[in-house]
């Protein structure tokens, strides 16, 4: 990718043990025990996923997400998803790494952007506020508590 990227990645546990990727390099850092995710993902200017459900949280952002489904084949007979990855996820869906790579020099990031915001539209639907949508609901149903009120 050159001189103008830098690799953040985050790994599941048993899963940062099988890639044997070299991590002094000061290009790719391995962040699997970093504690807050979404320190994380605001940090980051695009998403590469796989399966991982990330793709929703990391669709609020607005920002380019791009899949890597190298095993697809193994991962869809063995687990499968609950959407068409490749009819449903922005920006498309990358079986080797040549092509992603390729994909992610060559995008227009806010093209790349707006299909991902097409995406966020169509599947995430709540997102900002939670805490007063939380607090909201409670007290609304604290003072619609008739034991509450006695």
């Amino acid at each position: 990718l050159g001189d103008n990227f830098v690799l953040l990645i985050r790994a599941h546990y048993e899963v940062m043990k099988t890639l044997g990727i070299e991590f002094d390099n000061n290009f790719v850092f391995d962040v699997s025990n970093y504690p807050i995710l979404n320190d994380l993902l605001i940090a980051s200017d695009y998403l590469i996923s796989d399966y991982s459900s990330i793709i929703f949280d990391y669709s609020i952002l607005g920002r380019p997400i791009y899949c890597f489904t190298y095993d697809e084949e193994q991962y869809y007979s063995k687990r499968g998803t609950y959407i068409k990855l490749d009819k449903e996820l922005p920006n498309s869906v990358f079986k080797n790494e040549d092509q992603l790579l390729y994909a992610i020099k060559n995008q227009d990031y806010n093209q790349a952007s707006k299909n991902t915001i097409k995406f966020r539209e169509k599947y995430v639907q709540f997102y900002g506020n939670a805490t007063k949508m939380t607090v909201d609901t409670i007290f609304k149903e604290l003072s619609s508590n008739e034991f509450i009120k006695k």
